[in-house]
């Protein structure tokens, strides 16, 4: 997942590829993963995604998706995930 952050980080023409090879299906199943590791990254990835396709958008909430974001959003709030945000951008860095 972390290889996939970084490929689409290279901006809107990364993103649109990965949509085209169907990573969406994909990307989607892990958001009922309980792994709390893979919450930061799943959030970048699905931001990027999201930013840019509209029907993804619709997708996401015909799935009941955008929840994970809710629950993260307050978990991050109670300062929960800030850490893992700032980890996120250190490896986007490099």
């Amino acid at each position: 997942l972390l290889l996939l952050g970084r490929f689409l980080a290279i901006g809107p023409w990364a993103v649109n590829q990965a949509l085209c090879v169907g990573i969406f299906p994909y990307v989607l199943k892990l958001l009922q993963s309980p792994a709390a590791d893979l919450r930061v990254v799943l959030v970048y990835i699905w931001a990027r995604i999201v930013a840019l396709d509209r029907s993804c958008q619709q997708d996401l909430v015909k799935d009941q998706g955008h929840a994970y974001f809710l629950n993260f959003v307050a978990r991050e709030a109670q300062g929960g995930a800030g850490a893992g945000l700032q980890a996120q951008a250190q490896a986007q860095a490099q």
